[in-house]
């Protein structure tokens, strides 16, 4: 599919059959995605190639802050959504409010999960998913700093450049 740019689909149009069957082979992932970066790109190509349709789904503002605490997600959602939309891989965008994937994963109901890590679903989680047909396929976790490396780094960068200017 690979358009050009993704619209921002509500999840409950995951649970028309007739929509989903038009998608071909779902692939879903998820994230902040804020500071996009070199390892999201690269991690959501990895993703596309497994599947007809990539779905990303990024995490709401409150679910963010709630996660990474008061000073995240720096981007909001919209200027998340703007970014991630119109990546030429991405098929469609989503939003999801909890902390742990799982309903959302239910809801979309794609052919594969793809993340970094599974730690935020329980074994039992990960049973009933697997039960369900839905794989859980783990991508190595890229080489690129993360966002908060590079928060980091502007933060000790500024603070550096703040005391040589005094």
């Amino acid at each position: 599919m690979h358009n050009t740019a993704a619209p921002l689909i509500p999840l409950k149009y995951f649970s028309n059959d007739s929509f989903h069957e038009a998608l071909g082979s779902i692939v879903l992932t998820k994230g902040v995605y804020d500071l996009t970066h070199s390892g999201h790109i690269k991690s959501l190509w990895k993703a596309s190639e497994f599947g007809d349709c990539l779905v990303v789904a990024l995490a709401s503002d409150e679910s963010v802050h709630e996660r990474k605490g008061e000073t995240r997600p720096i981007m909001h959602l919209q200027e998340r959504l703007a970014v991630v939309s119109s990546l030429k891989m991405v098929d469609y965008v989503t939003v999801y409010d909890d902390t742990s994937p799982y309903s959302l994963i239910m809801t979309v109901r794609p052919h594969l999960f793809c993340a970094s890590h599974f730690n935020y679903l329980t074994d039992l989680e990960q049973h009933s998913l697997r039960s369900l047909s839905i794989e859980l396929r783990q991508l190595p976790r890229p080489d690129e700093r993360s966002t908060s490396d590079i928060v980091d780094h502007i933060l000790k960068t500024s603070a550096i450049d703040t005391s040589e200017e005094a």
